[in-house]
């Protein structure tokens, strides 16, 4: 026998539909104009352009101020420095106003002092209007993607654990990537003595406390420190580290000792001697 539905059934049905409603409309929100925006098919008011390597939306005007060639070519040159190949395209998103850059990182605090923002979940890069501007966009672009293509060859979780070991993560995208945007090595043996080079590069030694110095001087010491293991060790053997490294980064100090034959603190204090010898 059939029987009509009660007006309950009928309102939980009407609320269902109008929860629905607002969820796709939720999303379609944060797709065209909030946090999903750097993944999000559309996207008003900003253009794209696309090489090999990477995915590059922007407001135009002011336009892309690269070429494109000269993009492809930075990346190609970063994949045969360190060993490894983009499995897909590094996706930019260059933000002309913090407007744009608070609305599509609504979860994050940053600094007007920080160029550009990587995040190891989700593999999308933001370029703030810091430098959206500047000469020295590739520059920070190679650093950001030099983060990318560690990262998308480890596990979310190995990941994490990367972003805990600045010496690697950042050295890598300083030194292959922008070091002229941090202090040169002679103006880096002026900062700092031997301890709190070691303690920079070696944090976890240092009972995991914040490695001291600003952020400069910091990345400037990881990205001199990546160097020295590139002319003292050799690029082959330095390759052969990264591809241990992004497949257990927890392991780095054993990988370390094996590929180089030198425990990794023994080089910190090594390169901090060297440092100190320039002063």
């Amino acid at each position: 026998m059939f029987r009509p539905p009660d007006d309950s059934m009928m309102r939980r049905t009407s609320g269902l539909r109008r929860a629905l409603l607002v969820l796709a409309l939720l999303c379609v929100s944060w797709l065209a104009f909030g946090p999903l925006f750097g993944w999000s098919p559309v996207t008003p008011g900003f253009h794209c352009e696309n090489t090999q390597h990477a995915i590059m939306l922007f407001r135009d005007p002011p336009g892309l101020p690269l070429q494109k060639a000269s993009v492809e070519a930075a990346f190609q040159r970063l994949q045969a420095s360190v060993g490894l190949q983009f499995t897909s395209p590094v996706r930019f998103v260059l933000c002309d106003s913090w407007s744009d850059f608070v609305r599509f990182t609504p979860w994050l605090r940053i600094s007007h002092g920080v160029g550009a923002i990587t995040l190891p979940i989700g593999l999308l890069t933001y370029v703030t209007p810091t430098v959206r501007n500047r000469g020295d966009l590739l520059d920070f672009m190679s650093h950001e993607a030099a983060h990318t293509l560690l990262y998308q060859h480890a596990s979310i979780r190995n990941r994490l654990e990367m972003e805990r070991q600045g010496w690697f993560v950042e050295g890598v995208a300083v030194h292959f990537g922008n070091p002229g945007s941090y202090p040169s090595w002679p103006e880096l043996a002026r900062l700092g003595s031997t301890d709190p080079v070691v303690n920079t590069i070696d944090a976890e030694a240092n009972q995991n406390r914040r490695s001291p110095g600003d952020v400069s001087y910091r990345y400037s010491t990881y990205g001199h420190f990546v160097d020295y293991l590139v002319t003292s060790f050799g690029e082959d053997r330095f390759r052969l580290f990264v591809a241990e490294y992004v497949n257990n980064p927890r392991a780095y100090r054993d990988d370390f000792q094996r590929v180089f034959g030198v425990q990794f603190q023994q080089a910190a204090r090594t390169f901090a001697d060297l440092l100190s010898e320039r002063r």
